[in-house]
């Protein structure tokens, strides 16, 4: 639900030092024009008032484990936190004066069209086309980054979280459901290896019915939408989603 916060500034905001420690803690908020000046009402966590600075604003987002994004009107020093780093543009209202930030940890090139979120994934979303899987990973380090990898049950679970929060989203909602994501996983004919460390995949996360490929080799694997993002092996050549993951800033 949303709260508009009018709490005395001393109770609510930071000191200077206090600022500059959240901002170490938590990371930063990186501008964004694409929302500049625009308002909306879904995914609204909190309005706080009498705002000094948009520095203040990031560092309120800091103490919301849910926030991921902002908006900031500085003559009226008002400050808008959200839970999503994506919105609608059909949502949007139209309103001279906000200025919008995504927020999250330092190393996430926001600026070059990454998201993050509160769990620690950077990522990109190539949801526009589909990629066999050599075009995705060519795609992927044309940005610096990689096929996501899914090594441990905590970055399994960070993806999960992720890919259904963008699910909400009524842009994202027709490429993203019912639809499979390439994983950096291949099998080279002895076994089932990440691509990040080249380690081998020993719990196998499958979808109904799987593993099952009688027409081809298959020696890649997606994770599938409609089977909750278990995993479904198919071969290298078909064409899907994919999500890169930023290879300066990765969840351990």
């Amino acid at each position: 639900m949303t709260r508009t916060i009018t709490a005395v500034l001393a109770l609510v905001l930071l000191t200077v030092l206090d600022i500059h420690a959240s901002v170490l803690q938590h990371g930063k908020a990186v501008h964004s024009t694409v929302y500049d000046n625009l308002i909306f009402e879904t995914h609204l966590l909190v309005i706080l008032q009498n705002v000094p600075s948009a520095l203040n604003c990031i560092c309120m987002c800091g103490q919301f484990n849910e926030c991921l994004s902002l908006f900031y009107d500085k003559p009226n020093k008002l400050c808008r936190l959200h839970n999503v780093m994506v919105f609608s543009n059909a949502d949007g209202v139209t309103s001279p004066g906000w200025t919008f930030y995504r927020y999250g940890e330092s190393g996430c090139p926001f600026h070059l069209g990454f998201i993050s979120n509160q769990e620690g994934l950077c990522v990109y979303l190539a949801v526009s086309s589909i990629y066999t899987y050599e075009e995705g990973q060519h795609l992927c380090e044309a940005r610096n980054s990689r096929i996501i990898t899914l090594e441990t049950a905590e970055k399994r679970q960070a993806f999960q979280n992720l890919m259904n929060k963008l699910l909400e989203n009524d842009d994202l909602y027709p490429l993203i459901n019912g639809k499979q994501f390439y994983l950096g996983l291949k099998h080279d004919g002895s076994g089932w290896h990440w691509k990040s460390d080249e380690s081998i995949q020993e719990e196998f996360i499958w979808g109904s019915g799987q593993p099952y490929c009688p027409s081809a080799p298959c020696a890649c694997m997606t994770a599938f939408q409609i089977w909750n993002w278990k995993w479904n092996d198919i071969s290298c050549s078909e064409s899907h989603k994919v999500v890169c993951e930023y290879t300066g800033h990765l969840l351990k």
